[in-house]
């Protein structure tokens, strides 16, 4: 596959890559360097809520129903991460260009009148309103803080407590705005089957072209110290089931430990296959729902493990043990005696699949290039020689070396949400068990 880079006068970074489909789709991703982990704590929100006023009109489309006619027929959305905000786009290779005017305009011309303002804050209040009540919105940030503390890391994108009266004032947000939108803190991505310079050309007749004014870049994001743990919180809400995560401060998103980490995930919950999936429902009869999520900074990242399960089969499932020992049962067994020779070639397998078949998403590679831009610090491997070069090469070694490094017990935070908790001494006990002791385990491995 051809990828491409270039870096405009203006520093504004484009990376491009020819798409292997022969549909006439094109994918552009643009992603603005600014996250929440930037806000002032007087602007805590700022990000997401500037990515919805991007989208209620600029002089040359001055409401919101003239920024999404341009793209009628397209996928046309933003999300706001903890890093960055991402604008994108999917649409027909024809359409490229008006598309690629569209989003330089509202990136940086948006009007932020005092009415759409308000109105705008009402409905990034309700969607957060919306996540007050969200079970796993509320276990994902409670972890979070236990894993990071008072660190940005720690801190939700939005929150219902970042929109009480008086906050977020339009005149400190347009001018967060008018700050940190500028084209050095911007990276496109486009994936597409019309040619790079055709791509260069239509940037080079945009707002994306523009010489910057200023170039303020983002602000620098405090060093991480880990305090050691292990660390609990245990979360009242009415619900039927618990939620539970047992969560690891891990390595940055630069280091080559992260691809053993991915090979560990895979075997614990890659699908009907995995470890969790087999302990858990096919011994033990407990919860469907098991997963693992890997998030990544740089200089810092967690890797989380994330359940649901009736209230009565928490600590104990009749006479057999329940959901959280199970889980630091199988803790304890990795550390103790790692992976296995199958186990390792069954994921490898699964991420080569799971990569084949993302090949053919524009989307997905769009994303992980401008990703790559944003965090790596060395060359970019494309995602078609990603498992090649990074995951092929893993050996049992690389993986066990990565359990026994993060998985400790003064590295892990467990949190519980729902109703009808065990006790905080009950946790601990049960926790207590995670160590690398000659223990026997009552998992079954055949």
């Amino acid at each position: 596959m051809i990828q491409q880079q270039h870096t405009f006068p203006n520093q504004l970074k484009i990376i491009y890559e020819k798409s292997i489909s022969s549909i006439p789709l094109s994918s552009i991703q643009v992603f603005c360097q600014i996250g929440s982990v930037h806000e002032p704590p007087n602007l805590k929100g700022a990000s997401h809520t500037i990515e919805h006023m991007c989208f209620k009109g600029t002089k040359k489309h001055p409401d919101a129903d003239s920024v999404f006619g341009v793209s009628v027929g397209s996928e046309f959305n933003a999300y706001t991460e903890k890093l960055f905000t991402c604008y994108y786009m999917k649409c027909m290779d024809k359409n490229l260009h008006n598309c690629i005017n569209l989003l330089s305009d509202i990136l940086f011309h948006s009007f932020f009148h005092s009415t759409d303002y308000e109105k705008e804050k009402n409905v990034v209040k309700e969607e957060n309103i919306k996540d007050e009540d969200d079970l796993e919105n509320i276990l994902e940030e409670e972890g979070d803080l236990l894993l990071f503390g008072n660190h940005p890391y720690g801190q939700p994108v939005d929150t219902f407590k970042y929109h009480f009266k008086n906050s977020l004032p339009l005149k400190k947000v347009f001018e967060f705005y008018k700050k940190y939108y500028v084209p050095s803190n911007i990276i496109i991505s486009i994936v597409s089957s019309l040619s790079f310079d055709t791509i260069l050309s239509f940037l080079e007749k945009s707002y994306f072209h523009r010489p910057s004014e200023t170039s303020s870049p983002p602000p620098p994001i405090d060093s991480f110290v880990h305090k050691k743990g292990p660390s609990y919180k245990l979360v009242e809400k009415k619900t039927l089931t618990t939620y539970i995560s047992i969560g690891f401060c891990i390595c940055p998103y630069d280091s080559c430990d992260k691809y053993s980490l991915e090979v560990f995930n895979t075997i614990l919950s890659g699908g009907m296959n995995s470890f969790l999936f087999h302990v858990l429902r096919e011994q033990n009869g407990l919860t469907y729902s098991s997963d693992v999520d890997i998030t990544y900074f740089k200089n810092a990242g967690s890797f989380t493990i994330y359940t649901e399960e009736s209230h009565d089969k928490i600590i104990k499932n009749g006479k057999k043990k329940g959901v959280l020992p199970l889980l630091i049962d199988t803790l304890c067994y990795f550390v103790k005696n790692g992976i296995t020779k199958k186990q390792l070639l069954d994921a490898k397998e699964i991420i080569q699949e799971n990569r084949l078949r993302n090949l053919e998403d524009t989307d997905t590679i769009a994303e992980y290039n401008g990703i790559e831009l944003i965090l790596s610090t060395s060359d970019i491997i494309t995602y078609s020689e990603l498992f090649s070069k990074k995951y092929k090469p893993i050996t049992i070694e690389n993986v066990n070396s990565v359990i026994r490094k993060y998985f400790s017990p003064e590295n892990m935070n467990v949190c519980l949400v729902g109703d009808h908790l065990p006790s905080l001494r009950q946790v601990q006990e049960i926790c207590s068990d995670f160590s690398i002791s000659q223990k026997s385990l009552d998992i079954k491995t055949d």
